[in-house]
Order: structure tokens, then sequence, then C-alpha cells
């Protein structure tokens, strides 16, 4: 693993977490349409859907901590 500093770290995650989360809606949205997979596949990629929701909640949150903390 390369210790070089990303130029856009923010960005690179934000990113990160939209192309998840897109993924994430597309295959919610196919459990309630149509599933031929396991019960615990689907709560699996619901779970997930959920928790990325909060992770993106919780960074948005250390952002805007971050931004009023360098304005001082």
């Amino acid at each position: 693993m390369s210790a070089e500093r990303v130029p856009y770290p923010t960005i690179d995650c934000a990113l990160a977490m939209s192309k998840a989360r897109g993924n994430l809606n597309f295959l919610t949205n196919r459990i309630k349409e149509e599933w031929n997979e396991t019960f615990t596949t689907a709560q699996a990629i619901e779970d997930a859907h959920t928790a990325l929701i909060e992770a993106q909640k919780e960074y948005s949150k250390v952002l805007t901590l971050l931004r009023e903390s360098t304005k001082s």
C-alpha cells in the first residue's frame, strides 16, 4: 500500500460511496421486483444499503466539522 497523499480524498471517498450506493439501490429494487436468491442474501444487501446510507450521513457530519474547525 502506498503512503502517497491522494490529491482529493474527500471527493474520492464521496465518489466511491456514491457508486456503491447506486449499486445497492439497484439491488434493493431488484429484491422488491423479482428475487431468486436466498433470504439471507437479500437481507445482506438491505443491511449493506442501510449501513452505507448511515455512513454517508456520518461522513457528511465529519466534513462539516472539519470545515468549521478550519474557519476558526
